[in-house]
């Protein structure tokens, strides 16, 4: 019937969205910043290689500043200057090595980015399937808790439907054994009784009466 229906219809969308293993509304997002990084590999770690020899190698921004600082070095006119040039070369050092961390985090991963693209995939028919072209991850957990919450009532229905129908037959068939019981007794009672009326009409004279 229709209920059975929806029990099934419920339990096939409980367990899809369990096994899509939902748990964050921003993960699209995520992988979406994951692919990206993880597509154009080379182009990050080789712009971050040139980023950091503009700032370090030879006649780099480094040397620039090295090179300011020594020319105003000693002119007190300019020690306030001198000052910035030397906070301005500790963050010249500081994101330079930055970068050459960044180069060197970089890996080029197929594996990996075939897995991202793969869980892209899932998730986008995920949300088509549960909340329209226009849904979000946040409509399809709304739509995966709202299906827990329907189901368990319904199972929570048949279980106390079940108990009812077990204590019903338990009912019936206590009343059919007293049943069966009193009509054993009515018909023993029965035949005893006949023999008394049989003799008490023998004793009035009537020796041919039998009940």
């Amino acid at each position: 019937g229709a209920r059975a229906h929806e029990v099934d219809y419920l339990r096939f969308t409980v367990r899809e969205l369990d096994l899509a293993g939902l748990d964050d509304p921003d993960e699209e997002q995520r992988l979406e910043a994951d692919e990206e990084a993880l597509a154009d590999a080379a182009g990050t770690r080789a712009a971050a290689e040139a980023a950091r020899a503009a700032l370090l190698d030879d006649g780099g921004a480094g040397d620039a500043l090295g090179a300011a600082r020594a020319v105003l070095r000693g002119r007190a006119r300019f020690s306030d200057l001198e000052g910035r040039l030397v906070a301005l070369a500790a963050e010249v050092d500081e994101a330079g090595a930055d970068l050459r961390a960044v180069a060197e985090a970089v890996d080029d991963d197929p594996a990996a980015l075939e897995a991202v693209q793969a869980r892209r995939a899932l998730l986008a028919d995920l949300r088509r399937k549960h909340a329209g072209r226009t849904g979000t991850l946040s409509d399809v957990l709304a739509v995966a808790e709202a299906a827990r919450t329907r189901l368990a009532e319904l199972e929570s229905a048949d279980v106390r439907a079940e108990a009812l129908e077990a204590e019903r037959a338990a009912a019936l068939a206590a009343v059919a054994e007293e049943a069966a019981r009193v009509g054993a007794a009515r018909r023993s009672a029965a035949g005893g009784l006949a023999e008394a009326v049989t003799e008490a009409l023998r004793e009035l004279a009537m020796p041919r009466a039998e009940i």
